[in-house]
Protein backbone atom coordinates (compact mmCIF):
# COMPACT_ATOMS: atom_id res chain seq x y z
CA UNK A 1 0.00 0.00 0.00
CA UNK A 2 1.13 3.55 -0.63
CA UNK A 3 0.75 6.24 1.80
CA UNK A 4 0.42 9.97 1.33
CA UNK A 5 -1.15 13.18 3.28
CA UNK A 6 -4.40 15.32 2.23
CA UNK A 7 -5.96 18.33 3.56
CA UNK A 8 -9.83 18.38 3.33
CA UNK A 9 -12.97 19.36 4.86
CA UNK A 10 -15.32 16.11 6.22
CA UNK A 11 -18.54 15.86 4.60
CA UNK A 12 -20.02 13.48 6.03
CA UNK A 13 -19.51 9.74 7.65
CA UNK A 14 -21.75 6.36 7.56
CA UNK A 15 -20.85 3.43 10.26
CA UNK A 16 -19.63 0.70 9.10
CA UNK A 17 -19.26 -2.69 11.29
CA UNK A 18 -18.78 -2.19 15.30
CA UNK A 19 -16.21 0.16 15.58
CA UNK A 20 -15.27 1.79 12.49
CA UNK A 21 -16.34 4.50 9.71
CA UNK A 22 -16.51 5.65 6.42
CA UNK A 23 -16.13 9.31 6.24
CA UNK A 24 -16.22 11.22 2.83
CA UNK A 25 -13.82 14.21 2.71
CA UNK A 26 -13.42 16.83 0.20
CA UNK A 27 -9.90 17.42 -0.30
CA UNK A 28 -7.25 19.78 -1.93
CA UNK A 29 -5.41 17.35 -3.16
CA UNK A 30 -7.79 14.58 -5.10
CA UNK A 31 -11.19 16.45 -4.68
CA UNK A 32 -13.91 13.96 -3.01
CA UNK A 33 -12.69 10.95 -1.65
CA UNK A 34 -14.41 7.85 1.13
CA UNK A 35 -11.94 6.58 3.32
CA UNK A 36 -12.54 4.04 5.97
CA UNK A 37 -11.03 4.65 9.61
CA UNK A 38 -10.50 1.73 12.02
CA UNK A 39 -11.92 1.40 15.39
CA UNK A 40 -12.73 4.92 15.69
CA UNK A 41 -15.97 4.31 17.38
CA UNK A 42 -14.09 2.89 19.91
CA UNK A 43 -14.11 5.04 23.14
CA UNK A 44 -10.31 4.82 23.47
CA UNK A 45 -9.91 6.38 19.83
CA UNK A 46 -8.60 9.74 19.74
CA UNK A 47 -9.41 10.10 16.04
CA UNK A 48 -13.19 9.97 16.52
CA UNK A 49 -13.66 13.63 17.38
CA UNK A 50 -11.34 15.05 15.10
CA UNK A 51 -13.11 13.51 12.32
CA UNK A 52 -16.25 15.59 13.08
CA UNK A 53 -18.35 16.55 10.31
CA UNK A 54 -17.18 19.95 8.79
CA UNK A 55 -14.01 20.12 10.22
CA UNK A 56 -10.63 20.98 8.27
CA UNK A 57 -8.04 18.37 8.74
CA UNK A 58 -4.61 17.13 8.08
CA UNK A 59 -4.73 13.10 7.19
CA UNK A 60 -2.42 10.46 6.37
CA UNK A 61 -3.70 7.88 3.70
CA UNK A 62 -2.65 4.12 3.09
CA UNK A 63 -4.24 3.64 -0.47
CA UNK A 64 -4.13 -0.53 -1.82
CA UNK A 65 -3.27 -0.97 -5.14
CA UNK A 66 -7.43 -1.19 -5.68
CA UNK A 67 -7.37 2.50 -4.95
CA UNK A 68 -9.17 1.11 -1.47
CA UNK A 69 -8.45 4.07 1.58
CA UNK A 70 -7.57 3.71 5.00
CA UNK A 71 -7.14 6.45 7.22
CA UNK A 72 -4.04 6.29 9.46
CA UNK A 73 -3.65 9.58 10.61
CA UNK A 74 -5.80 12.57 11.55
CA UNK A 75 -5.26 16.42 12.48
CA UNK A 76 -7.45 19.05 13.44
CA UNK A 77 -6.77 22.51 11.49
CA UNK A 78 -9.95 24.01 12.46
CA UNK A 79 -13.45 22.83 14.11
CA UNK A 80 -15.21 25.88 13.78
CA UNK A 81 -16.44 26.19 16.70
CA UNK A 82 -18.11 29.17 16.81
CA UNK A 83 -20.47 28.21 13.62
CA UNK A 84 -21.15 25.25 15.49
CA UNK A 85 -22.17 26.64 18.72
CA UNK A 86 -26.18 27.07 17.66
CA UNK A 87 -28.44 24.57 15.63
CA UNK A 88 -29.33 27.43 13.06
CA UNK A 89 -25.68 28.17 11.87
CA UNK A 90 -24.48 24.56 11.98
CA UNK A 91 -26.87 23.87 9.79
CA UNK A 92 -25.74 25.88 7.11
CA UNK A 93 -22.30 24.67 7.66
CA UNK A 94 -24.00 21.25 7.06
CA UNK A 95 -26.07 22.35 3.94
CA UNK A 96 -22.81 23.69 2.47
CA UNK A 97 -21.13 20.15 3.23
CA UNK A 98 -24.63 18.52 1.71
CA UNK A 99 -24.29 20.81 -1.64
CA UNK A 100 -20.50 19.88 -2.51
CA UNK A 101 -21.08 16.03 -1.11
CA UNK A 102 -24.36 16.01 -3.83
CA UNK A 103 -22.86 18.06 -6.60
CA UNK A 104 -19.32 17.08 -6.84
CA UNK A 105 -17.65 13.77 -8.43
CA UNK A 106 -15.43 10.89 -6.72
CA UNK A 107 -11.75 12.08 -6.88
CA UNK A 108 -12.10 15.10 -9.31
CA UNK A 109 -10.12 17.97 -7.90
CA UNK A 110 -11.10 21.60 -8.00
CA UNK A 111 -9.05 23.77 -6.02
CA UNK A 112 -11.59 26.55 -6.46
CA UNK A 113 -14.32 24.50 -5.18
CA UNK A 114 -11.98 23.43 -1.69
CA UNK A 115 -11.05 27.33 -1.52
CA UNK A 116 -14.39 28.75 -1.57
CA UNK A 117 -15.83 26.09 1.17
CA UNK A 118 -12.97 26.39 3.49
CA UNK A 119 -12.78 30.47 2.92
CA UNK A 120 -17.08 30.72 3.19
CA UNK A 121 -16.52 28.32 6.94
CA UNK A 122 -13.91 30.42 7.80
CA UNK A 123 -16.02 33.54 7.09
CA UNK A 124 -18.98 31.84 8.69
CA UNK A 125 -17.33 30.66 11.90
CA UNK A 126 -16.63 34.75 12.69
CA UNK A 127 -18.94 36.46 11.19
CA UNK A 128 -22.35 34.91 12.37
CA UNK A 129 -24.24 37.89 11.07
CA UNK A 130 -26.02 38.27 7.61
CA UNK A 131 -26.03 34.39 7.33
CA UNK A 132 -28.22 33.64 4.61
CA UNK A 133 -26.97 35.82 2.25
CA UNK A 134 -23.29 34.56 3.10
CA UNK A 135 -24.85 31.12 1.95
CA UNK A 136 -26.01 32.37 -0.86
CA UNK A 137 -22.99 34.16 -2.25
CA UNK A 138 -21.71 30.42 -1.73
CA UNK A 139 -23.99 29.23 -3.72
CA UNK A 140 -24.08 31.46 -6.68
CA UNK A 141 -19.53 31.10 -6.34
CA UNK A 142 -20.23 27.64 -6.52
CA UNK A 143 -22.48 26.70 -9.11
CA UNK A 144 -20.52 28.92 -11.25
CA UNK A 145 -17.13 26.92 -10.23
CA UNK A 146 -18.80 23.64 -11.32
CA UNK A 147 -20.01 25.36 -14.59
CA UNK A 148 -23.69 26.18 -13.37
CA UNK A 149 -23.23 30.03 -13.88
CA UNK A 150 -26.46 31.80 -12.82
CA UNK A 151 -27.53 34.65 -15.19
CA UNK A 152 -27.77 37.66 -12.32
CA UNK A 153 -25.72 40.29 -13.90
CA UNK A 154 -27.55 40.07 -17.51
CA UNK A 155 -31.04 38.79 -18.50
CA UNK A 156 -30.69 35.02 -19.19
CA UNK A 157 -33.15 35.12 -22.60
CA UNK A 158 -31.41 38.50 -24.02
CA UNK A 159 -28.15 39.01 -22.30
CA UNK A 160 -29.10 42.67 -21.93
CA UNK A 161 -27.26 43.87 -18.27
CA UNK A 162 -28.78 44.21 -15.84
CA UNK A 163 -31.00 47.72 -14.98
CA UNK A 164 -33.40 48.56 -12.63
CA UNK A 165 -35.50 49.93 -15.06
CA UNK A 166 -35.90 46.58 -16.82
CA UNK A 167 -39.46 46.48 -18.10
CA UNK A 168 -39.73 43.18 -15.94
CA UNK A 169 -37.82 41.66 -13.44
CA UNK A 170 -38.64 37.88 -13.25
CA UNK A 171 -36.35 34.69 -11.93
CA UNK A 172 -36.45 32.20 -14.33
CA UNK A 173 -34.87 28.77 -12.65
CA UNK A 174 -35.08 26.56 -16.14
CA UNK A 175 -33.45 29.78 -18.18
CA UNK A 176 -30.87 29.97 -14.57
CA UNK A 177 -30.92 33.58 -13.81
CA UNK A 178 -32.89 37.34 -14.21
CA UNK A 179 -35.18 37.71 -17.23
CA UNK A 180 -36.40 41.43 -18.08
CA UNK A 181 -38.89 40.08 -20.99
CA UNK A 182 -42.48 40.19 -19.25
CA UNK A 183 -43.44 37.40 -22.04
CA UNK A 184 -41.14 35.25 -20.51
CA UNK A 185 -42.40 32.71 -17.61
CA UNK A 186 -40.78 33.28 -14.63
CA UNK A 187 -41.26 34.28 -10.86
CA UNK A 188 -42.10 38.21 -10.68
CA UNK A 189 -39.51 39.33 -8.04
CA UNK A 190 -39.01 43.03 -6.13
CA UNK A 191 -36.62 45.51 -7.33
CA UNK A 192 -34.76 45.09 -4.18
CA UNK A 193 -34.54 41.10 -4.39
CA UNK A 194 -33.17 41.53 -7.97
CA UNK A 195 -30.47 44.33 -6.75
CA UNK A 196 -29.23 41.92 -4.10
CA UNK A 197 -28.63 38.69 -6.71
CA UNK A 198 -27.50 41.13 -8.82
CA UNK A 199 -24.87 42.03 -5.90
CA UNK A 200 -24.06 38.66 -4.69
CA UNK A 201 -22.99 37.59 -8.19
CA UNK A 202 -20.77 40.80 -8.83
CA UNK A 203 -19.51 40.84 -5.66
CA UNK A 204 -19.63 44.25 -5.65
CA UNK A 205 -20.59 46.00 -2.13
CA UNK A 206 -23.85 44.99 -0.53
CA UNK A 207 -25.76 48.29 0.37
CA UNK A 208 -26.48 47.93 4.01
CA UNK A 209 -30.41 48.49 3.61
CA UNK A 210 -30.44 45.34 1.12
CA UNK A 211 -29.64 43.32 3.59
CA UNK A 212 -32.07 44.74 6.48
CA UNK A 213 -35.12 44.02 3.76
CA UNK A 214 -35.74 40.70 5.21
CA UNK A 215 -38.26 40.31 2.52
CA UNK A 216 -35.66 40.76 -0.14
CA UNK A 217 -33.41 38.90 1.13
CA UNK A 218 -35.80 35.91 1.85
CA UNK A 219 -37.02 36.15 -1.82
CA UNK A 220 -33.20 35.69 -3.46
CA UNK A 221 -32.56 33.27 -0.87
CA UNK A 222 -35.92 31.18 -2.31
CA UNK A 223 -34.74 32.02 -6.01
CA UNK A 224 -31.29 30.86 -5.73
CA UNK A 225 -32.94 27.20 -3.85
CA UNK A 226 -35.32 27.12 -6.85
CA UNK A 227 -32.42 27.08 -9.08
CA UNK A 228 -30.38 24.67 -7.27
CA UNK A 229 -33.57 22.50 -7.54
CA UNK A 230 -33.86 22.57 -11.60
CA UNK A 231 -30.03 21.66 -11.75
CA UNK A 232 -30.46 18.51 -9.00
CA UNK A 233 -33.65 17.59 -9.17
CA UNK A 234 -34.75 17.45 -6.20
CA UNK A 235 -34.66 19.19 -2.52
CA UNK A 236 -31.39 18.59 -0.68
CA UNK A 237 -32.40 17.11 3.36
CA UNK A 238 -30.56 20.13 4.95
CA UNK A 239 -32.53 22.89 2.73
CA UNK A 240 -35.92 21.11 4.26
CA UNK A 241 -34.53 21.27 7.88
CA UNK A 242 -32.87 24.92 7.20
CA UNK A 243 -36.61 26.43 6.16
Amino acid sequence: MRSYNLTGVVLKFTNFKDADKIYTIFTREKGKISVLAKGVRKISSKRGGVMDTLNHVSIGIAESPSGFKILTEAKNLSSFQNLKSSLDNSMRGFYLAELIYRLTEEEHINNKVFELLVTTLIKLDHHLNNEISRINAFEIALMQALGYEMYLDKCAKTNKPYRVDWEATKFSPSLGGLVCDSQTPGVVIGKNTAELLFSLKTKKTIHKSLLEDRTAVLEADRMIKLFIDEVMDEKLKSTRILH
